[in-house]
C-alpha cells in the first residue's frame, strides 16, 4: 500500500502480479520515479559523467520516490515546466526538491522548467508567508 501517493493525493493498494485480482493494477500500481528524469540530468550535463557517477545518480535515494504507475507513465521525463503533480499539497515540496536535486548534482535545466521552477517557489514562497502571518494573527 502506498498510502498516500505523493503524485496523486490518493491511497494506492497494490498486490504481487501473481496475486493480484484480475484487472488489479498489481505490481505495476506502484512505480519507483526519478523526480530529475534520467534523460533531464543526461540534457543538464551528466552525458559528460563517469559511468560511476551516472550509476549513483539514478540510484540516489534523493532522485527517487515511489508513486502511482500511470502517473508515472504520464509524467514521463517531461520536467516541472509541462509536468507537476496533481496533489496540490505536495507541488511545494516536488518542485522544491527538484531544485534540489539539480543544484546538489550541478544539472542545467532548459529555459521552460528554469521558469516553470522560479514562478512555482516564488507561488509557495509566498503562500508560506501568508500562511505564517495568518497563523500569527
Amino acid at each position: 500500500m502506498l498510502d498516500p501517493d505523493p503524485y496523486t493525493g490518493t491511497r494506492i493498494e497494490f498486490e504481487h502480479d501473481r496475486i493480484a485480482a484480475p484487472g488489479a493494477p498489481g505490481s505495476s500500481g506502484v512505480q519507483i520515479d526519478h523526480i530529475v528524469s534520467l534523460s533531464a540530468a543526461h540534457a543538464g550535463g551528466a552525458w559528460a559523467w563517469t559511468e560511476q557517477q551516472r550509476i549513483q545518480f539514478a540510484n540516489s535515494f534523493d532522485n527517487i520516490v515511489a508513486v502511482d504507475g500511470n502517473t508515472n507513465a504520464a509524467k514521463n521525463d517531461h520536467g516541472p515546466a509541462l509536468w507537476l503533480p496533481s496533489n496540490a499539497d505536495y507541488v511545494c515540496t516536488y518542485v522544491a526538491r527538484y531544485t534540489e536535486i539539480v543544484d546538489t548534482w550541478h544539472l542545467a535545466v532548459d529555459e521552460a522548467d528554469r521558469g516553470a521552477l522560479v514562478d512555482t517557489l516564488s507561488t509557495c514562497a509566498a503562500q508560506q508567508a501568508s500562511d505564517e502571518s495568518g497563523s500569527m494573527s
